[in-house]
């Protein structure tokens, strides 16, 4: 066996950002809908780029656009219809992704699981494909019927891991019983439907009660509800029982995260650092003289922007492209 000839290195504090993946589950009319994109402009506060809403309840989540309602929220609107299945998520995913989205807000996941097309639709297909009505050859095939859709899963959840995005996902949730010696049926409190494990797997994962209006349990009592719950070390003390979601707390995770966008001042000292190599110094010093009396102003960074192009141009260069408005701040000492 060969060990790869690889190059790794020390990230120094700061360096590498934290795309934030927050669950919020609960049944219907506890508010996760609203709440999700209620964190989600509060990220956005920070990171800038687009919220995107990924919809799978037949347009529910447009019902709260700022077009829609007073006072609603500012996003870009997928619809999505059947099938559910993981890669069909993925795609969309990755389509917002190419559509600048920085945030995206899915609702629900809970189609991956059992919506149509998705894995418990996918088994039940192939079962009924191979084996009918015959309920022991279906008991015997239904290990081997799982191995495509959750291959799938597998996919989506490790992409998931990759995106340089933030997510909230949502999930459905009922309350759940079992039966206990003694005690008969006993409920062991709100659980998500589904059976991936992502959604064990996130930043932080919120459980809301029902018509709770967007105020999840932070220190739940069923056992059932303390494995999906999570409250990491980093956020602890941020959120108590009762508090409602919003937009600071989505802000102050954004932050802890470190993903900033940039000024669009940053932005254009970014992009004179990219293509000082290609300037003279004379039409360098130029640019510089023209940052103080620009200040913040949009139109005059926008007019040294040009300026910069105008002297590339002269110099027959290409110019190197307009850093993203969400990118890092540059670390430059020039100016």
């Amino acid at each position: 066996m060969t060990i790869p000839t690889r190059e790794f290195k020390i990230s120094k504090p700061g360096e590498n950002p934290v795309w934030l993946r927050i669950g919020v589950a609960g049944p219907s009319n506890s508010g996760k809908t609203y709440s999700a994109l209620r964190l989600a402009t509060g990220i956005q506060r920070v990171t800038g780029g687009k919220i995107f809403g990924i919809d799978t309840e037949r347009g529910r989540m447009y019902h709260y656009h700022k077009d829609r309602l007073s006072g609603g929220f500012a996003f870009e609107h997928i619809g999505m219809e059947p099938p559910f299945g993981p890669l069909d998520y993925l795609g969309a995913f990755n389509y917002a992704i190419g559509q600048g989205a920085k945030v995206i807000v899915a609702d629900s996941m809970t189609h991956e699981h059992n919506g149509e097309g998705g894995v418990m639709d996918q088994v039940e297909r192939i079962l009924t494909e191979k084996y009918g009505d015959d309920d022991k050859a279906r008991e015997r095939g239904n290990f081997a019927a799982q191995k495509v859709p959750k291959a799938q899963r597998r996919v989506l959840n490790n992409a998931i891991d990759q995106m340089e995005v933030h997510l909230i996902l949502c999930y459905r949730a009922d309350e759940k019983t079992k039966p206990v010696t003694g005690q008969g049926m006993k409920n062991i409190g709100l659980t998500p439907e589904t059976t991936s494990n992502l959604v064990y797997s996130m930043t932080q994962c919120f459980l809301l009660p029902r018509a709770s209006d967007g105020r999840p349990l932070i220190n739940p009592n069923e056992d059932a509800e303390k494995r999906l719950v999570k409250n990491p070390a980093q956020f602890r003390g941020w959120f108590e029982d009762g508090m409602q979601l919003n937009e600071d707390m989505g802000e102050k995770m954004a932050k802890w995260a470190g993903v900033q966008k940039q000024t669009k001042r940053q932005q254009v000292i970014a992009y004179i650092d990219e293509n000082k190599a290609n300037l003279s110094a004379e039409q360098l010093t130029t640019v510089k003289a023209m940052l103080p009396a620009a200040k913040d102003d949009f139109q005059l960074l926008s007019d040294i922007e040009t300026q910069v192009n105008a002297f590339l141009a002269k110099n027959e260069v290409q110019p190197e492209a307009t850093p993203e408005p969400d990118s890092q701040e540059p670390g430059l000492d020039l100016y």
